[in-house]
């Protein structure tokens, strides 16, 4: 018979118990989101303000690396006469946020009431959040919540005016980044578009993993080193990273794909099953990428055709054009990011007289909801297959010699699935083997150049 509840649990020892909380709340990869302080909002409140009023936070200091050059090259930072010029004096000493020095520069507060921009970057109002589904045991008895908080789970990435409201667990949770740009914001503070420069600096030093879209130049060959490249800029505020997953395809990019393909029920109540993409609170998951992905634009066609994968160049060529040994393309690139990091680490670590960061572990692949990467590795399985069939497919029956006195086995019949792919195939024999056929796909100038790599065959997914 079917059990629903176990009655018993209360009566195990308290060890068992703990287990049983820790194996039920699996780690997750965590997307936080921003909401800013509208800018008209903003300076219509700053300019109601007078200097003294107007008080900067001491975190900034930590940011410093990244602001400190862009500040430092306004020619009027210090134009504006202090009353010492005039030869007033005062023995109450000057209230500043940090202590001026080469690497942590001053920031006049009046400077600012002619630079609106800037005081927008620096005091605008924000706070953080996040949709992740938060873990059940946090809020189903006292015990487990205990359990939990003393394994690491706290409230986290706090704003400078507002505190945490994501529970997070810095040892387990991926922290998930995305392409992120308020209106005329210029990133003064952490030179990217992923918004790391508005959350509080305790949380930035406890990160451990991170989810991030990284592109070019980090991954261009003949890659050098730039001060200004934004996914360094970011890296360089997390100073206990351990891993990097490089986000290709997301959720948001394949929504409507997946929704449209999964099986609604008939009226509301009619299954348990929700959507599984339109529910905004299922888990994410990361599948490392493969070089079968690069088929699946010529091939399955929507939505793949869209977009490119970032670590395997642009139309694939580099990938294509890779000279090491099958199947080693994707360590050669994570090597080849990893380096990257390291030459800024050296170089932050020198400017500033401090011990360089460890280097992290990098990963790149996609991140989906579980029923997203199902069906991601449906469609690589059936691309495969067809990949195989078009490039070393069965000759036709009256074509084959018996051998050993029998014929090879015919192919099997044709099954619904071959019929749902029959156009995307055709297109695709037609692009490949097209004499005339102009090579400007991914996976027309790979097919040309390399053999692809068969994909795994068990599912593997992080965290």
């Amino acid at each position: 018979m079917t059990i629903n509840a176990f009655h018993l649990f209360p009566f195990l020892p308290a060890e068992i118990r703990h287990e049983v909380f820790f194996l039920a709340t699996p780690h997750r990869i965590v997307h936080i989101s921003q909401h800013h302080e509208d800018i008209d909002d903003f300076f219509e409140r700053f300019d109601d303000l007078s200097p003294w009023q107007v008080k900067l936070d001491p975190s900034l200091a930590y940011l410093a690396r990244n602001w400190r050059e862009r500040i430092l090259s306004y020619k009027d930072l210090w134009s504006q006469m202090k009353l010492d010029f005039y030869g007033f004096t005062t023995s109450r000493p000057v209230q500043r946020p940090w202590e001026p020095s080469q690497l942590t520069p001053e920031i006049p507060v009046p400077w600012l009431f002619e630079h609106h921009q800037v005081a927008y970057e620096l005091l605008r109002k924000s706070y953080i959040y996040s949709k992740a589904p938060v873990p059940a045991l946090l809020h189903t008895c006292v015990e487990s919540r205990r359990v939990l908080i003393n394994a690491g789970y706290q409230l986290a990435f706090a704003s400078r005016n507002h505190g945490p409201r994501t529970w997070f667990n810095f040892k387990n949770d991926v922290l998930c980044l995305k392409y992120y740009g308020p209106r005329d914001n210029i990133n003064l503070l952490d030179n990217g578009p992923w918004g790391t420069g508005n959350i509080d600096t305790q949380s930035l030093q406890q990160v451990r993993k991170l989810a991030i879209d990284i592109a070019p130049p980090l991954l261009i060959s003949g890659y050098e080193y730039d001060t200004e490249d934004p996914a360094l800029s970011t890296i360089r505020l997390l100073p206990r990273l351990e891993k990097i997953y490089v986000i290709e395809w997301d959720l948001s990019l394949f929504d409507d794909h997946l929704v449209r393909k999964s099986t609604r029920p008939s009226t509301p109540d009619a299954g348990t099953e929700r959507e599984p993409v339109s529910y905004g609170r299922e888990p994410w998951r990361f599948i490392p990428v493969e070089e079968v992905d690069s088929l699946l634009g010529l091939t399955v066609q929507y939505p793949y055709w869209r977009y490119g994968i970032g670590c395997m160049g642009y139309n694939a060529r580099s990938l294509a054009n890779f000279e090491g040994p099958t199947g080693e393309y994707f360590s050669h690139v994570r090597e080849y990011t990893k380096n990257c990091i390291r030459l800024d680490m050296d170089s932050v670590a020198k400017e500033e007289s401090v011990a360089p960061y460890q280097v992290p572990e990098v990963e790149f692949g996609h991140i989906f909801t579980e029923a997203g990467v199902r069906r991601l590795f449906n469609d690589r399985q059936e691309v495969w297959r067809q990949y195989n069939l078009s490039i070393n497919g069965p000759k036709p029956i009256n074509e084959t010699k018996p051998i050993n006195g029998t014929r090879p086995p015919l192919p099997r019949p044709v099954t619904p699935t071959d019929l749902y792919w029959q156009d995307d195939w055709d297109a695709f024999d037609e692009a490949h083997y097209s004499y005339h056929h102009v090579e400007t796909h991914p996976a027309d100038y790979l097919l040309r150049h390399r053999k692809v790599c068969q994909p795994r065959r068990e599912l593997l997914t992080e965290p």
